[in-house]
């Protein structure tokens, strides 16, 4: 009886990862990997990333990406994913920092008014 032995290869995928992640750039990530797996090499969301906002950009088209939810299953070869592609995290519009910043906007129009109210 013969035993054979089967490899099979495949090239890593160069791509760039931006936006609200905790490191940008290039990195190279094996295409049988999910796409939150690719995001998290970039050290994953950044706080108020909005993974439900994710775009791959290639060739000046974007493409949404959800990434929360029922991604099991889904490798960046199936979905096409190139090297020379861009996965952008676009940061969440109500954000905690961002309502954080709101506030602080908020109080001190309160102030301004009140103190013009004084004089």
């Amino acid at each position: 009886m013969l035993n054979a032995t089967v490899v099979t290869e495949s090239p890593d995928v160069r791509w760039a990862v931006l936006g609200t992640v905790q490191k940008t750039g290039l990195d190279t990530v094996d295409p049988t990997r999910t796409r939150l797996d690719a995001v998290a090499r970039g050290g994953g969301p950044a706080t108020g990333g909005n993974l439900n906002g994710v775009k791959l950009l290639r060739g000046g088209q974007a493409t949404r990406l959800r990434l929360e939810g029922g991604i099991k299953g889904h490798t960046l070869e199936e979905i096409g994913v190139r090297s020379g592609d861009q996965i952008i995290v676009p940061h969440k519009f109500l954000s905690r920092d961002n309502m954080f910043l709101f506030l602080q906007v908020v109080q001190i129009a309160v102030s301004v008014a009140v103190l013009a109210k004084l004089y």
